[in-house]
């Protein structure tokens, strides 16, 4: 379903309005936390992918999620957020859109929590394999490597996982060295209080943080498509998100981790 643009980040899908904004939803307006150029990466990626079970990593204000929903009005989707906090405003704009046995949203769930995963997936899904899976959610390293490696298993041959926000750290560091140049907003989810005169960005990061930056995953994906035949068929990757396409060699659904299918002897990583 095509989205109708009234303005630079005001749209419209199935007579509900949008904006691409980190304010909270309303009845009258879900915000959507993603600029536009990546709505319309995700409503071509719906378009030509057209899953019928979803699985999406960070509720957020519930505009993502609606935007899902009414765009790809999956046969299941299955939506999980760390706040305790349920979106009302998704909830109602589900219910008038019919969508509420088919979508189901988890509040309280860590991305990072793998046992936890397991059931909530189970419950939703039984045995279905999952056709797309987006992870718009911690932003961290370790909480999004746990969430790949639980969840991609569950990802169908051919199917697509992906992950935004990848190297936000990337682009801020890069920012601060040059702060001639605009600065890039990082995710609210990932680091809160970014302060303007920062000028050593890495070690405000670390400290807040306490993790390397997510964009290690994407390499440590990088090197999975190169080194692992089969495990991964396809990456696409730009400044917005990575979009890993399943291949279709086995992978083992309990133990499944990525350092498993790559050799670092070289020490690209920076990890044991």
């Amino acid at each position: 379903m095509d989205a109708i643009w009234s303005g630079p980040t005001r749209f419209t899908i199935d007579g509900v309005d949008f904006a691409c904004s980190f304010a909270p939803s309303t009845d009258d307006l879900l915000c959507v936390r993603k600029p536009k150029p990546l709505v319309h990466s995700t409503l071509r990626l719906l378009a030509a992918e057209e899953p019928r079970r979803i699985v999406e990593f960070g509720i957020a204000s519930g505009g993502s999620t609606a935007l899902l929903a009414l765009a790809a009005r999956p046969e299941r989707m299955v939506a999980c957020e760390l706040a305790p906090e349920r979106v009302v405003p998704l909830d109602r704009v589900l219910a008038r859109a019919g969508l509420t046995e088919s979508v189901v949203c988890h509040y309280g769930v860590d991305q990072g929590e793998r046992d936890g995963l397991g059931p909530i997936l189970d419950d939703a899904l039984g045995d279905a394999a999952i056709d797309l899976v987006v992870d718009d959610a911690s932003h961290r390293l370790v909480e999004t490597r746990a969430c790949f490696e639980t969840v991609f298993p569950r990802l169908r041959p051919g199917g697509v996982y992906v992950i935004e926000d990848w190297c936000w750290q990337s682009r801020l560091a890069h920012a601060v060295a040059h702060p001639d140049r605009p600065r890039p907003t990082p995710p609210d989810s990932a680091v809160e209080g970014t302060a303007a005169g920062t000028t050593d960005l890495g070690d405000y990061v670390r400290a807040n943080t306490g993790l390397r930056p997510l964009a290690a995953l994407t390499l440590e994906l990088v090197l999975v498509r190169a080194c692992s035949d089969g495990v991964i068929d396809e990456l696409v990757i730009d400044e917005h998100w990575v979009v890993v396409r399943r291949g279709r060699a086995p992978v083992d659904a309990d133990g499944f981790a990525l350092a498993d299918h790559y050799t670092d002897r070289d020490g690209l990583l920076g990890v044991p």
